[in-house]
């Protein structure tokens, strides 16, 4: 069964959603290839990320305009485990807002708040080896725009990247205004400011 989606006033504020590859996304001690994994909605465009320096392997989107800023939003993204299995969200260039996630047990591990704002992580399962890793901040590090990260990491709460040629999968990386965590919005070159997935699976839908 398929769903033809269109919600309108839900924003993915991030281009490029499913292609980590892309320019648009800095690359730090790390390298994206696309297209080489089926992802949560069946298609063949996960993305295998790799670690190039144990010093640290990121990618970053920056910077985002944000219009309400001190507002909440939450950022997520689909993960999956490869041959390392830990990935880490923030909102900014640092572990001080971070939250590790552990991508073999499907499980929260530390989660960083030394700016007392009072942030909150979700892990959930939606098949085959993909979770949708959420956080949820007051984006109190910037006025109006931010810099927003994915981390390879080599285990719980550090910041370093795992040996050279470790990786794990990601696919639809997703940034929006408040708290609730609303299904993935795809988006092109440009950001979103509705749904429009088309004609998607039921069952992934519902899984979201």
């Amino acid at each position: 069964t398929y769903l033809r989606v269109r919600k309108k006033g839900q924003r993915n504020l991030f281009p490029h959603s499913e292609d980590f590859s892309n320019a648009a996304w800095t690359k730090i001690g790390s390298t994206a290839t696309p297209n080489v994994i089926t992802a949560p909605d069946g298609t063949t465009t996960g993305n295998k990320f790799t670690s190039t320096a144990t010093s640290g392997s990121y990618v970053a989107m920056s910077p985002i305009t944000l219009a309400d800023a001190g507002k909440p939003y939450t950022l997520s993204v689909f993960a999956k485990a490869g041959t390392t299995d830990n990935v880490r969200l923030t909102n900014i260039i640092s572990g001080n807002t971070a939250a590790w996630f552990d991508l073999t047990n499907g499980t929260i591990g530390t989660q960083n708040d030394t700016s007392g704002e009072g942030i909150t992580s979700t892990i959930t399962d939606v098949g085959d080896g993909w979770y949708r890793c959420t956080r949820t901040f007051i984006t109190t590090e910037y006025t109006s725009t931010n810099t927003f990260l994915i981390g390879n990491n080599s285990g719980d709460g550090t910041t370093t990247g795992p040996a050279a040629g470790k990786f794990i999968y990601l696919w639809g990386a997703m940034v929006a205004p408040g708290t609730t965590i609303v299904k993935y919005i795809k988006t092109g070159a440009s950001a979103s400011t509705h749904k429009e997935r088309g004609e998607v699976s039921k069952t992934y839908f519902d899984a979201q």
